[in-house]
């Protein structure tokens, strides 16, 4: 098993998709390979899934985490995302419109990291810091919040 980073990750100007499946395949054959499987977890998935598409002799099996397929011409992101809420505003949705949620994480960054920001889980709703409708999403993630130290100086 070989973990790659990703070139010029944070950097969206230095790259192509091209360059990235190309990154792909040339550490296949650095390891003096011919064909690999190929695993991406999160914007890697997304780089994994095209690299297979592309380079079908040298990847002959993809693997995708936490970021399912999605086709060229497909909807946009944000729509997709508006859509993967339900009820509640999926979590990177949230995250989209500028200024938007440091508004509400600014004020009281501790509190908001709290491990009862837990209080969008509808199952203890109202037990803590955070706004009273839930950002989708961080609820079931409440297990995390609780497990992180906070220091003592943000």
């Amino acid at each position: 098993m070989i973990a790659a980073p990703i070139s010029a990750h944070g950097d969206t100007d230095a790259y192509r998709m091209v360059d990235l499946v190309e990154d792909n395949a040339a550490v296949v054959h650095a390891l003096g390979e011919q064909s690999a499987l190929i695993v991406g977890h999160d914007w890697g998935s997304t780089i994994a899934a095209n690299s297979a598409l592309v380079l079908l002799d040298v990847f002959r099996a993809v693997g995708l985490l936490s970021v399912p397929y999605a086709p060229r011409g497909g909807p946009r992101p944000s729509k997709a995302f508006a859509q993967m809420g339900g009820e509640e505003e999926f979590y990177v949705s949230y995250f989209q419109e500028p200024g938007r949620a440091e508004a509400e994480i600014e004020p009281d960054v501790r509190g908001w990291l709290a491990p009862g920001r837990a209080n969008n889980n509808p199952a203890t709703a109202g037990g803590g810091a955070g706004p009273a409708r839930g950002v989708g999403c961080f609820w079931y993630g409440a297990a995390l919040f609780g497990s992180l130290a906070v220091p003592g100086r943000l």
